[in-house]
């Protein structure tokens, strides 16, 4: 520095100067993010919550192609309770009397193994070897909590079949005006319980 000539000391100030606004205009000031985004950005969401809202969605889903003919589309409800320890997805019907369909345990039964084709998408995925449609539920439930790539992984497989023991569908079906309840209810590892 002491080789610089006085004056090019001073050209080099307001150089220096000059540059540092130009950087400060090109460069947009960086926005306050509000705080709920940033609490967002921060909290990892794990694979249970991923597996949860994924299963969320797919009851949903299901619940809109499972509607009767006559009648509102049936609600849902997934949670896990900490009671027991599972995982637990209801269907509630509501019908009228003079509706086709009569509330009854058969019946129930064939909306629950239709409401279980549909939340685990069972016909849609081609496996290389046969599989029963309850091996199919294991491998869909444990893909919704595994992370990827899920698909044939032995983990994947193996919490598919521990969470179909703990994942339970219950369907209830409500006559309003006989004010009956049907009630069908089974882990999702057996597409048709007792």
């Amino acid at each position: 520095m002491d080789n610089l000539k006085p004056h090019s000391r001073t050209c080099s100030l307001p150089a220096l100067f000059l540059f540092a606004f130009a950087v400060f205009l090109i460069k947009p000031a960086s926005a306050e993010l509000p705080v709920v985004l940033q609490n967002l950005q921060n909290t990892p969401a794990t694979l249970f919550d991923i597996g949860m809202k994924q299963l969320r969605r797919q009851a949903l889903n299901g619940a809109v192609r499972l509607s009767f003919k006559s009648g509102p589309s049936p609600t849902s409800r997934v949670w896990m309770s900490k009671d027991t320890g599972t995982i637990e997805i209801l269907y509630l019907y509501s019908v009228e009397s003079d509706a086709i369909i009569a509330p009854t345990a058969q019946f129930c039964a064939r909306i629950r193994a239709a409401a279980l084709k549909e939340i685990f998408q069972i016909g849609l995925t081609a496996y290389d070897i046969e599989l029963s449609d309850e091996a199919r539920i294991a491998r869909r439930l444990g893909s919704y909590f595994s992370s990827e790539p899920a698909r044939g992984s032995k983990d994947s497989i193996a919490m598919g079949q521990r969470l179909s023991e703990l994942t339970y569908l219950e369907v209830q079906i409500t006559d309003n005006e006989l004010n009956k309840t049907v009630t069908c209810r089974g882990s999702v590892n057996k597409l048709h319980p007792e």
